[in-house]
């Protein structure tokens, strides 16, 4: 066994004391929830642009954004979101944070019809929410009016 195992080992509990016994091992295992909390990603919602809706967040010193189609777009799934989005996110994304492979990352998440974007290292920005601002405004300004 390596040390990142655990080995669990399971017992006869005796259903009268079955409560007594869930109650102690919660007791023994309990931890503060606000250390949970604290490992979610708190993202800040974008919903101004009409050419596409965005949340983003700062997480692990790198920038992580989710993109969505506005309501106004929903029927536009095909060429806009997987043909169009894609070619002015790449151009855009390269040229803003003046990066490549592997420091930039995108993916498209068919489940959700998102996009998934992160940018590596960004954590140093003194005015975060105006960079990240510029971007969303160079990408809206490259999408113009939606087809």
């Amino acid at each position: 066994m390596t040390t990142n195992e655990r080995t669990v080992a399971f017992g006869v509990v005796d259903e009268d004391k079955l409560g007594e016994t869930l109650s102690r091992q919660q007791e023994k295992d309990n931890f503060p929830l606000g250390s949970i909390a604290d490992g979610i990603p708190q993202f800040v919602k974008v919903p101004y642009y009409t050419t596409f809706l965005a949340e983003y967040t700062l997480q692990d010193d790198n920038l992580i954004v989710h993109f969505f189609l506005p309501p106004e777009l929903n029927g536009q799934v095909g060429e806009y979101w997987t043909v169009r989005f894609p070619r002015a996110l790449d151009a855009v994304a390269r040229s803003y944070f003046n990066a490549d492979r592997p420091r930039l990352t995108a993916k498209y998440t068919e489940e959700m019809k998102s996009w998934w974007l992160r940018a590596m290292s960004y954590g140093h920005i003194i005015d975060f929410t105006g960079f990240v601002r510029g971007f969303f405004d160079a990408l809206d300004d490259a999408l113009g009016t939606p087809a």
